[in-house]
């Protein structure tokens, strides 16, 4: 089992946060423009960002965001799948083929995601992750005790 940093721990959660939300309930276009680069764009816009660091991003986000068409793609066509075999008269077979895909396409996405992560851990300083991060936390009120 892999040992990851506080850092990396915290990045994963907030950027998971981010894109987890979206994928495997996403609507249309949600990768062309959608609400998470919305979401994204402004989590990185503070960070005072070198030009190579915004290429490097600008590739890394275009890398993802191709990846994720195809995995929401695959799932769209599964869930519709299984809504087809659960309303007939399929096998508990058939099912557990169509719930089989599904698991994989979250699999796909969590996949996906660690690899976007990954990149990300590489162009961004351990200051500009950090204001990530709490800028993040700020924002979604996580962790944040009750007065």
């Amino acid at each position: 089992m892999k040992k990851f940093s506080l850092t990396r721990n915290l990045a994963l959660a907030a950027v998971g946060l981010l894109l987890a939300s979206a994928p495997l309930i996403a609507h249309e276009g949600i990768y062309k423009g959608g609400m998470d680069e919305k979401m994204m764009d402004k989590a990185l816009s503070g960070l005072d960002l070198s030009s190579d660091q915004r290429s490097s991003l600008s590739e890394a986000r275009a890398q993802h965001r191709q990846a994720m068409v195809a995995i929401v793609e695959h799932k769209e066509a599964h869930l519709k799948s299984l809504r087809q075999k659960s309303d007939g008269n399929a096998t508990d077979e058939d099912l557990q083929a169509s719930l089989a895909d599904l698991k994989q396409d979250m699999k796909d996405t969590q996949d996906q995601q660690d690899i976007f992560m990954a990149k990300l851990e590489e162009i961004l300083t351990a200051k500009q992750k950090a204001k990530m991060i709490l800028d993040m936390v700020d924002k979604m009120k996580v962790g944040k005790v009750k007065e």
